[in-house]
């Protein structure tokens, strides 16, 4: 098992997809449960990808190892962003759907922080 790479879609074949989070982030997720450093600390993401549904088989994984490490979801700050591969270039950032994403994404952790303070 030590010698078996990780797992990347982007180099293994043209639109291959696994559908979940990737080993090796769920290994980093895997050995801080136990330990105080993500207790309490506020999460969230914003998940990009190709398809509204593709990337929602990651965000169950994700939040699955998380909930073990005691982590605080910022529900509002969660995103499934659709974004064809297409729109990837470097006009993204004035594309309508990501920058309300991404500025949910962004904005709500801070007003969440400040109202558990």
């Amino acid at each position: 098992m030590n010698d078996l790479r990780h797992f990347n879609p982007d180099v293994e074949a043209e639109g291959l997809y696994a559908g979940a989070l990737p080993g090796s982030i769920k290994n980093l997720f895997d050995w801080t449960v136990g330990g105080m450093e993500t207790v309490d600390k506020p999460v969230a993401w914003l998940g990009v990808s190709s398809n509204a549904t593709q990337a929602s088989g990651a965000h169950e994984s994700l939040r699955v190892v998380l909930e073990y490490t005691g982590v605080d979801f910022v529900n509002a700050a969660c995103r499934l962003t659709p974004l064809a591969r297409a729109d990837v270039d470097a006009e993204l950032v004035a594309k309508p759907a990501f920058i309300a994403d991404a500025t949910a994404a962004t904005v709500a952790p801070v007003r969440h922080v400040e109202a558990v303070k």
